[in-house]
C-alpha cells in the first residue's frame, strides 16, 4: 500500500467517522478494519475482525475493494461480501441439520423401546434449537446485506 493511498483513506475516514486517540496514535475502526496514523506520521491499515490481541494484514480481495471504493464504502462492501459467504455457509449447516432431524424422526417412529425413543426425542429437540440459532444468525446477516444494498442504492427501496 502506498503512503498516499493510506493518507487519503485516513482523511476520508476521519471526516466521516469518529476518531479515537491513544497515547501514540489516532485511529478509526469501521466494519472490522482499522486505519491509523502514529506520532511519526506512519499510516497503517489492519484487519481487526478476528482476535482482539492480533491485527492481521488485509487479504488481497479486501484491499482491492477498498482501493476501488474508498475506505468507508470499501469496508462496507467487504462486510457485505463476507456476510454473503456466511449466509451460504449457514444455509449448508441448516440443510444438514434438517436432514439429521429427518433421520432421527424416522428412527423415532420405528423404535419401540423407551430408551432409544427418548434419546431420539432429545436429539430432535437439540437439533431444533441449533436450527433456530443458525436461522437467527442468517437473518441478521441478511438484514445487514439488505441495509448495505439500500444504503448504496443497489436495490430499489420499498
Amino acid at each position: 500500500m502506498k503512503r498516499e493511498e493510506l493518507e487519503l483513506w485516513f482523511m476520508e475516514a476521519t471526516q466521516r467517522l469518529p476518531v479515537f486517540t491513544s497515547h501514540r496514535e489516532e485511529f478509526v475502526i469501521h466494519r472490522g478494519f482499522r486505519i491509523s496514523k502514529d506520532e511519526d506520521g506512519m499510516y497503517r491499515l489492519r484487519d481487526v475482525r478476528g482476535d482482539e490481541d492480533r491485527y492481521l494484514d488485509l487479504m488481497p480481495d479486501d484491499l482491492e475493494r477498498i482501493r476501488g471504493h474508498g475506505f468507508v464504502k470499501g469496508c462496507d462492501y467487504n462486510q457485505y461480501t463476507r456476510g454473503e459467504e456466511i449466509i451460504k455457509e449457514i444455509d449448508a449447516i441448516v440443510v444438514a441439520l434438517y436432514e439429521k432431524r429427518f433421520i432421527f424422526a424416522k428412527e423415532l417412529k420405528r423404535s419401540r423401546r423407551v430408551k432409544p425413543k427418548r434419546l431420539n426425542q432429545k436429539r430432535i429437540r437439540n437439533i431444533n434449537v441449533k436450527i433456530d440459532n443458525w436461522l437467527e444468525q442468517m437473518f441478521s446477516c441478511k438484514v445487514r446485506a439488505d441495509q448495505f444494498l439500500k444504503k448504496y442504492n443497489l436495490i430499489d427501496k420499498k
